[in-house]
């Protein structure tokens, strides 16, 4: 009876094991397959909130990308709840999908200046599935999507904290992006300006590779260029061309441009 009693307590211990293993690979299996599709999500422009900040009824292509609000919302399909929802306690602490703007792509100027979409990086990286992005299009047809260079096609932030616009998804993503790179470019305080030109005067790689280059490239037009130093940072150009522009002072007249701010403890590895 002993024995007989061993075994059916062993056969009952051994049930929930098997159980936990086909679970996992169930979930991981299903997981795969709802970050296939790219409609997962999307993206829209937080119209309102934009407008609330700028105080405009028509709002601008720059202030999308340089005011202090949360300027874009990402909107989670059905699907994508059901999934979050279905999942336990436990494996919400391995499996949910939580997606944060990544990035987005720097418009490129166009012949007649109109930008009709703004392409944005979001990452849905959860459990075994790393450095998982959807690429996806925001229409700007409903906003004023007119460049004119010279007047509205370089884009800084409208706030006195230098560039401190923790609030705006895009942009702190953008330039936390572009800094993985920037920080292995040796910056500090005590270069010149004639070193800093020379430094910051380059072309973003295009190897993917984080790891071998220190930045993730979601465009292969996108150049850098110093701007100008000051106390406790400095000032570059990111711009979008077919290629690199030699003076500096022809950037804002021949292509879309990023003015940022960068400290130099940002800029140290």
């Amino acid at each position: 009876m002993k024995f007989v009693k061993l075994l059916s307590t062993v056969g009952i211990l051994s049930i929930p094991i098997s159980f936990t293993i086909s679970c996992n690979e169930n979930i991981d299996t299903k997981l795969n397959k709802l970050l296939s599709n790219d409609n997962i999500l999307n993206v829209e422009i937080n119209v309102d909130a934009i407008k609330q900040a700028t105080g405009k009824e028509t709002i601008e292509i720059r202030d999308i990308i340089t005011e202090n609000v949360e300027v874009v919302k990402i909107v989670n399909s059905q699907n994508l709840i059901n999934w979050n929802n279905s999942l336990s306690e436990n494996d919400k602490t391995i499996y949910e999908v939580k997606p944060e703007i990544k990035s987005f792509v720097l418009p490129q100027m166009t012949s007649d200046g109109i930008i009709n979409e703004l392409e944005v990086i979001v990452d849905v990286s959860t459990g075994p599935v790393r450095n998982k992005t959807i690429r996806k299009k925001i229409s700007l047809s409903n906003i004023s999507n007119k460049i004119v260079l010279n007047e509205n096609n370089v884009f800084e932030p409208s706030t006195n904290s230098n560039g401190d616009i923790r609030n705006n998804k895009l942009w702190t993503s953008f330039k936390d992006n572009i800094l993985l790179y920037l920080k292995t470019q040796g910056i500090n305080n005590s270069l010149s300006n004639d070193d800093l030109t020379n430094k910051l005067k380059f072309k973003f790689p295009t190897d993917t590779n984080v790891l071998t280059n220190g930045y993730i490239a979601y465009q292969k037009n996108l150049y850098c260029a110093f701007n100008e130093k000051v106390d406790n940072g400095i000032y570059v150009y990111i711009y979008t061309n077919n290629e690199d522009i030699s003076n500096t002072d022809d950037i804002a007249k021949k292509c879309i441009a990023i003015r940022m701010f960068l400290k130099f403890e940002e800029l140290r590895i």
